[in-house]
């Protein structure tokens, strides 16, 4: 009777440690990041305030070939537009992202902000594979935009996990530039 309890406590708790851990081992699963070289400038400022456009920066690829389903946590990006060597001239940009949709014109009930408080993950089913696309919403018009002729560089700077403030682009440090993947500006 002792025996029947003690297998039937302990194998279905080896086999749960098993597949716990065997969902940790990154076996079967690939990360793929393709980021944009460069963008035209006037893409980032627009002319209309009624049409939302999103400009698409980075697509990240995501491949499962594993019989577990996995997650995958988006990178938090701060996006500014610089100008090469001053640091005190930036615009910063509200960064968003979407599964599959390589671009819309329109509300952006496909487009799901970043949240600064919490990391946000993608569920990939067992055998499947998911494309993410990371973009930006243009800038409407303004007199304070006319200043965009001069950005050279679009900075994506990498959040960290103690980041839990909304970022700034005027506060750059010099880590923070050597950290971001850069997209010129033409």
């Amino acid at each position: 009777m002792n025996q029947k309890i003690f297998l039937g406590i302990l194998i279905p708790s080896i086999l749960i440690i098993a597949l716990i851990l065997l969902s940790l081992i990154p076996f079967g699963f690939s990360v793929t990041s393709e980021l944009k070289p460069s963008l035209p400038l006037r893409d980032l400022f627009g002319n209309d305030y009624l049409l939302v456009k999103y400009i698409t920066v980075e697509t990240i690829s995501i491949k499962n070939d594993f019989f577990i389903p996995r997650k995958y946590v988006l990178p938090r990006y701060l996006a500014c537009a610089t100008k090469e060597n001053v640091l005190d001239y930036a615009e910063s940009f509200e960064v968003k992202y979407s599964e599959g949709r390589e671009e819309y014109h329109g509300y952006d009930e496909f487009f799901f902000p970043y949240n600064y408080q919490q990391e946000l993950g993608i569920d990939i089913s067992p055998y499947s594979e998911k494309s993410v696309i990371i973009a930006l919403q243009q800038k409407g018009p303004s007199p304070y935009n006319k200043k965009n002729i001069d950005y050279t560089h679009l900075l994506l700077i990498p959040l960290k996990p103690q980041d839990r403030y909304r970022p700034d682009c005027y506060r750059l440090s010099s880590e923070d530039r050597e950290q971001a993947k850069v997209i010129l500006l033409e």
